[in-house]
């Protein structure tokens, strides 16, 4: 009986003492000084944009150089736009990737900053607060954009999370392996200059799917490689996928979500559009939104929608060579992702 009790008691005590480790590592919060990190919110291009996955990746690397010019600590917190799922969390960016700072850490100054603000950036000269810095479009445009960023070095510090990585390996392992892939992105639908915004586009038109087809032909033709040649395709339009499909022998694509519209050679002079606007192009333009994957097709659910980036963009990493058909966020990162990615430009 005695022996019994002696268990018993040496049980209570670890039981009392694992509760109280427990009590510990929950209650307590070490002192934070709230003005030591820079807080990353989505940052809304214009009323008609949330913006694209890879403009908020764009600023995720512009917030990382942020924080090495001025010795503060980033904290991404995308809480809203076109790829949040409160079903899957109340940060989208920690769905795809390795959080940047401590998740707890990061809630508790964002918890701080909704309740006594924040003080915005507006230069490299950080004025004195004891509150959160906050960055903002404004930040990006007047601080951030006219000072050159060695962006591959930022994916350093960008990390896609275990279910991502094992994604992309197995994609590779399976389609790219026998191959010299070359990578082609075409961008359609809402890819136009509008609501002020000049979208990255030099010339407001898209080019026809056979030119596109002709360069890539043309490029095989003197290509220097005793590897057969696999193409792997990233588009937001089907019908681009399709006609690849008839017009080389191995084509790759994710199972992506893509929209039915055909902008082959469409030009459009929206550069004059606002909300609202009532010509002939301009609602052209509204159409071509509410059908294409980025702002509309509101029947594809928001991580689907950042899942098919993400994969994209890191795939097009992965190729051997990459063909870009506009300049733009988007076709830009997997070259910032890879050095050693061959990039041409259309």
């Amino acid at each position: 009986m005695e022996i019994k009790q002696f268990y018993l008691k040496i049980f209570l005590i670890i039981s009392l003492l694992v509760i109280f480790a427990f009590c510990i590592y929950f209650i307590y919060t070490p002192e934070i000084n709230y003005s030591d990190y820079i807080v990353l919110k989505p940052v809304i291009p214009n009323p008609a944009d949330q913006g694209g996955f890879a403009w908020h990746l764009h600023h995720v690397q512009c917030l990382i150089q942020l924080c090495e010019l001025t010795n503060k600590k980033p904290i991404v917190y995308f809480d809203k736009g076109y790829y949040y799922s409160p079903d899957h969390g109340l940060n989208w960016w920690n769905y795809f990737f390795v959080p940047i700072c401590n998740p707890k850490i990061a809630d508790r100054i964002v918890e701080y900053g909704e309740e006594h603000g924040y003080k915005i950036i507006n230069s490299l000269s950080l004025e004195e607060t004891k509150l959160p810095y906050l960055y903002t479009n404004t930040t990006f445009q007047r601080v951030l954009r006219p000072i050159p960023g060695d962006f591959q070095k930022f994916y350093k510090k960008i990390t896609l999370n275990s279910k991502y990585k094992k994604k992309i390996s197995k994609f590779r392992t399976r389609f790219f392996k026998k191959y010299w892939v070359i990578g082609i992105h075409y961008r359609g639908t809402d890819k136009f200059a509008s609501y002020n915004d000049t979208e990255d586009l030099k010339n407001n038109s898209h080019h026809t799917y056979e030119f596109v087809v002709k360069k890539l032909r043309q490029h095989i033709e003197n290509l220097d490689t005793k590897r057969k040649i696999a193409i792997f395709v990233a588009s937001d339009e089907q019908p681009f996928i399709d006609t690849m499909k008839k017009e080389f022998p191995v084509v790759i694509s994710y199972n992506s979500s893509r929209s039915n519209m055909n902008t082959s050679g469409l030009a459009l002079d929206t550069k004059k559009c606002v909300a609202g606007s009532t010509t002939t192009e301009c609602l052209k333009l509204r159409q071509l939104q509410l059908s294409s994957v980025h702002r509309g097709a509101n029947n594809i659910a928001p991580y689907k929608k950042g899942e098919d980036a993400v994969m994209d963009i890191w795939l097009l990493s992965h190729c051997n060579e990459l063909f870009r058909t506009h300049m733009g966020n988007f076709s830009g990162q997997p070259g910032r992702i890879n050095p050693n990615l061959k990039v041409y430009s259309l």
